[in-house]
């Protein structure tokens, strides 16, 4: 039985670019009076803003967890179910999940994101977000690692009692040489996520989700992406993130943000 953690709404606050920005998970806080802040972001929500408020609509691929464990490993594809068994069986790679991960944990996984990301034109992860979502409970780090112990596939998740919604992936080793190499990681990175289905299910969540999906083929790489997650059944689910400014500060850096094309 996975460890447990007592969690309540995700909703954080940090700093960044000299405002206070608070952040809420997969709904609009009902209390809209907490203190001062300067951009209120709501992040993967169900339903989309009301009024005139604009909001990037998107999916997530979301795996119901309310299912038997059987039948939700019979919804992976057979290639996929036979990867995860060749993890364990001749591989022998391990996972482990970090349900309230110690500081030394998201120091070692924050460095290994950050080497790994100049490999996919992505940018360093930003800490002080992450920081926040373990402060308040609401940060799972799963880790997936070789027969010598050694971490392959990280996976990050911003987590409430009902959800999780993935915010990060990286591989430790992005661009191995061999490829008997790659093909270890990459089967590392399947039984993860399938662990990540079970550890999530066993804590009591209702729903785990792969995070962006892209279902109208924006680009080769979004649509390979989309092809791997989809591997996992779940159902493509719209979800609505937005951004609106809580002062005159706000305003105006969210002004030039959308000038620029870009958000937080």
């Amino acid at each position: 039985m996975p460890e447990r953690a007592e969690r309540g709404d995700a909703r954080i606050t940090f700093r960044r670019r000299g405002l206070v920005i608070g952040e809420s998970y997969f709904s609009e806080p009902a209390d809209q009076s907490r203190r001062h802040l300067d951009v209120l972001r709501v992040v993967a929500a169900a339903t989309p803003p009301a009024g005139r408020r604009r909001s990037n609509d998107a999916h997530a691929l979301a795996i119901d967890l309310a299912r038997q464990e059987d039948q939700l490993f019979d919804d992976i594809s057979a290639d996929t179910r036979r990867k995860i068994r060749r993890a364990l069986d001749t591989d022998e790679s391990g996972t482990t999940m970090h349900v309230a991960p110690s500081a030394d944990v998201m120091a070692e996984f924050c460095d290994a994101y950050d080497r790994f990301a100049p490999a996919r034109n992505l940018g360093p992860i930003f800490r002080p977000r992450l920081y926040a979502l373990a402060a308040s409970g609401n940060l799972m780090l799963s880790a997936a690692h070789s027969r010598e112990g050694s971490v392959l596939v990280w996976h990050a998740y911003a987590a409430t009692r009902a959800r999780a919604h993935l915010l990060y992936s990286a591989s430790v080793l992005p661009e191995a040489e061999r490829a008997d190499d790659r093909n270890v990681i990459g089967r590392a990175n399947r039984l993860l996520h399938w662990e990540d289905i079970r550890s999530a299910r066993a804590q009591g969540l209702e729903v785990l989700d792969l995070g962006g999906l892209d279902v109208t083929g924006r680009s080769e790489e979004t649509t390979r992406i989309a092809r791997f997650k989809l591997n996992f059944g779940g159902v493509p689910t719209p979800t609505h993130s937005w951004s609106e400014a809580r002062s005159l500060k706000g305003s105006l850096v969210l002004l030039a943000l959308r000038a620029r094309g870009s958000d937080f």
